[in-house]
């Protein structure tokens, strides 16, 4: 039980490295769709904007992932 709670702090870590590296995803991609706009470049702009919604994507999933850690860390906490 004691190491089902290490691999879960293991996870939330990785977790919120995950959720780092999708913030920086996010906001590159925005920055690129800004610039392609802002320069009249339409393939810069269309790459930002593809860039933002695969970062919303890949959001969605690792919010999930989030929410069914908290939920099973909870359930083994109590447990412990």
């Amino acid at each position: 039980m004691f190491g089902a709670l290490l691999l879960s702090v293991i996870t939330s870590v990785r977790l919120t490295v995950l959720f780092t590296y999708y913030s920086n995803d996010l906001y590159s991609a925005l920055q690129a769709a800004f610039q392609g706009a802002a320069a009249g470049n339409d393939a810069v702009r269309d790459s930002g904007i593809h860039g933002f919604w695969v970062a919303i994507w890949t959001f969605c999933v690792i919010a999930t992932l989030q929410v069914i850690q908290v939920m099973t860390d909870l359930y083994v906490t109590q447990r412990f």
